[in-house]
Formats: C-alpha cells, structure tokens, sequence
C-alpha cells in the first residue's frame, strides 16, 4: 500500500472509526489503480460493504473509477451488477466530493478468501500559487467494512 500524510497505518481502515483517513500519495504523480480490502485464510460468504471515503483535498484524493473484486483461484475477479449507495462521484474534480461518506455496497453474494474495492486514482492541476508541489494523484479512506451473507 501506498504511502499516507495523514496516518502511515493502513490498519486504521478496519479500527471502526471514521476520524481518521489513509491517503494513498506517492513520492512521484503516476496516476495509478488503488485497492484496498482484506484477505482470510478460510473462504467467507459475503454480500455488502460499506466504504467510508476519507477527507479529500482540493487537488486530490479521491476514486476517478471504481469495483468491487473478490478473490478467486489466487485471481482477482470483477464483482458485476454492484450497487453503491448513494451514487458516487467518479468526475476529476474537486467539486462536489463528500467527506467521511458511507457508501453502502451491495452484490450478489460471492464466496471468496479475498475483496477489495480499486480504483483509478484522483488529482487535478494545481492553481498558479500552488504549482511548486507538483500535480499529485490519490485516493482517500477512512474505513472499509465487510459484512458475511
């Protein structure tokens, strides 16, 4: 996982609490996939989640694109006819980008040693006064809950 300015803990993703947020920033501004979920040495039954996005800033932090995949055959499948609500805003700006946000994530079930949600990760152009710290792309969270069928 990547590097956080907030907090070096990935863990704080599954500490239930939603005060916290993990920014996945990288040294360089390669645009790139984020995931984030859990593995178990069993295979679990399950059928929702809840991601709570973190803080996003106003040059990044934020999904451009978004899945659910699960672990199948040490191979990470596509969970299709996923729903996510409320609706999230996957544009590339800073507009309209919610803090601390439960999104509810439902599928049909998938039994699996692995789940994770990925995306392409956000950023935009830095303004006249704040070019001097690089164009950056990244994502935030806060928690990721996973709930058995």
């Amino acid at each position: 996982c990547n590097q956080s300015t907030i907090k070096d803990d990935i863990d704080l993703i599954r500490d239930g609490q939603t005060d916290k947020h993990y920014y996945s920033i990288e040294a360089d501004s390669v645009r790139a996939v984020d995931h984030f979920g859990y593995s178990w040495d069993i295979p679990v039954s399950i059928s929702s989640l809840i991601y709570t996005n973190g803080a996003p800033q106003e040059f990044g932090g934020w999904f451009t694109s978004f899945s659910v995949e699960y672990l199948e055959d040490d191979t990470w499948k596509t969970v299709e006819n996923f729903r996510t609500t409320p609706a999230m805003n996957l544009d590339n700006t800073q507009w309209l980008k919610p803090a601390f946000m439960d999104y509810t994530i439902t599928f049909p079930t998938v039994t699996t040693k692995g789940n994770r949600i990925s995306g392409l990760s956000g950023g935009i152009e830095k303004d006249a006064a704040n070019a001097h710290l690089g164009h950056q792309h990244y994502t935030s969270i806060s928690e990721l809950r996973v709930f058995p069928d």
